[in-house]
């Protein structure tokens, strides 16, 4: 996991590409808590035009709030604020009612009020 890990780091670093997206995309599933959790990061901080993320990204991030892993969990929170208002209702209500880990819940019911705020 160290290692893939680190690979997510490096495709962080270097400009956004077809297989640096790709391969993003694909660590968001990996079994380890860590890579999944850099990799939600690292994808919301490319450098690429805001209409490419808010459609191809936001949606495979989003799940990331019901992730198994409570820390995986609050990082998705926190780094979707910039983006409550293009998050659907029916997605904070389930994340926030499945939610028994009170860190955790704290973050995505302040996720929720931002999305409400936006509206």
């Amino acid at each position: 996991w160290q290692t893939r890990r680190s690979a997510a780091h490096y495709l962080d670093e270097i400009p956004p590409t077809e297989t640096t997206i790709a391969l993003l995309k694909q660590a968001l599933q990996d079994s380890n808590k860590k890579v999944r959790k850099f990799a939600m990061g690292a994808l919301m901080d490319l450098d690429v035009p805001e209409a490419q993320r808010r459609t191809e990204f936001l949606p495979l991030v989003i799940p990331l709030l019901r992730d198994h892993s409570k820390q995986v969990r609050i990082q998705t929170a926190w780094t979707l604020h910039r983006w409550a208002e293009d998050i659907s209702s029916d997605a904070l209500l389930e994340a926030v009612l499945e939610e028994t880990e009170p860190q955790a819940r704290g973050a995505i019911e302040s996720l929720a009020r931002a999305a409400i705020e936006s509206r």
